[in-house]
């Protein structure tokens, strides 16, 4: 029999609808390739997916993918410009990038606050010597001589009415932004102490772990460092006078009302500014190493008289308003 005559059972076994041409594939063979196909896909999905996550919280440690972060924030107060029309020139610092439409002598004048700013708070809570967890790239200031255009940018980008705010600071993923203006003639704060007021609040938000901070004190820390880069501040001053005169009278806040209920209450609550700031002066002076103590036991989620007590020796909130209006006392007369 010739060989094309042959029968082959391989042949036999073909449907005539299932033919094809060299180089296709039976349809088993096809499903079982789309499969695999499909099963690379997802792998590549979820690698990429992997690496992304990982960038992110690699960021957010501070440990890697920070230089494309910060090459991103420094082309968004040039995209202000165009948005705006704003005139905002950039400056860089070791901890900072500022986009401010002053003078360059004041841009150079707002950098050397920033940085004093850092290094007063790196003083008390060695965030540089622990290596604490802060921001994402650098922290980004936005300095407006204009209120016109301070009010454009928060509703532009931050969607928010600053009609009532000298400034204000957003975080998004683990970065952060201060929005600020010069405050008008008369005011009795320079660009520089809200300045250094607003980032503090920054500061304390990223330090150790982001939770809701008591507004005592939020705020009182906030003057703190305010007043520590202008100790001749009228402000303190005022604050000094109003606190003696309400300890004299035994009629100040109680250590329990500032920490168990929001104090200060609103902008034009200048006691309740007044209390917070010198309670936090207080527990400083006393001791800044158990004051530090203090902050870490409220931010993992201490009661405060809780963690008075086991960061200043046995202190509940009798004993430390005790202890603060006998300070008040001796330093505000």
């Amino acid at each position: 029999m010739s060989k094309s005559g042959a029968s082959h059972p391989e042949d036999a076994s073909l449907d005539p609808e299932e033919s094809r041409d060299e180089g296709q594939h039976p349809k088993g063979e096809k499903d079982i390739l789309s499969a695999a196909f499909s099963l690379f896909l997802c792998f590549c999905l979820l690698f990429l997916f992997s690496l992304t996550l990982k960038a992110r919280i690699s960021a957010y440690d501070g440990t890697s993918h920070q230089e494309a972060i910060i090459k991103a924030q420094k082309a968004q107060g040039f995209l202000a410009n165009r948005k705006l029309g704003t005139e905002l020139q950039g400056i860089e610092t070791p901890h900072f990038i500022i986009f401010s439409d002053f003078s360059s002598q004041e841009r150079k004048k707002q950098a050397e606050t920033a940085e004093v700013l850092y290094h007063s708070f790196d003083n008390v809570f060695k965030i540089t010597a622990n290596r604490d967890k802060m921001w994402d790239g650098k922290c980004v200031l936005y300095l407006f001589t204009r209120k016109e255009d301070f009010l454009k940018f928060a509703k532009r980008y931050d969607y928010y009415d600053a009609s009532q705010s000298g400034g204000y600071f957003r975080i998004e993923q683990g970065q952060v932004r201060v929005v600020l203006y010069h405050p008008p003639p008369g005011h009795p704060r320079s660009i520089e102490e809200t300045l250094v007021h607003e980032t503090a609040h920054v500061f304390l938000h990223f330090y150790r772990k982001v939770v809701a901070i008591p507004k005592w004190l939020d705020e009182g820390l906030a003057e703190y460092f305010r007043f520590e880069y202008n100790p001749k501040s009228p402000e303190k001053k005022h604050y000094m006078s109003v606190i003696s005169s309400k300890v004299k009278k035994r009629d100040n806040r109680s250590a329990k009302k500032m920490m168990t209920r929001t104090n200060p209450s609103g902008p034009d609550d200048i006691e309740g500014y007044a209390t917070a700031w010198s309670m936090v002066e207080f527990l400083l002076t006393y001791n800044k190493h158990r004051f530090v103590h203090f902050v870490k036991l409220v931010k993992e989620g201490m009661g405060q008289e809780e963690a008075l007590r086991k960061s200043y020796g046995g202190w509940n909130y009798r004993k430390f308003e005790a202890a603060w209006r006998d300070y008040v006392t001796k330093e505000y007369t």
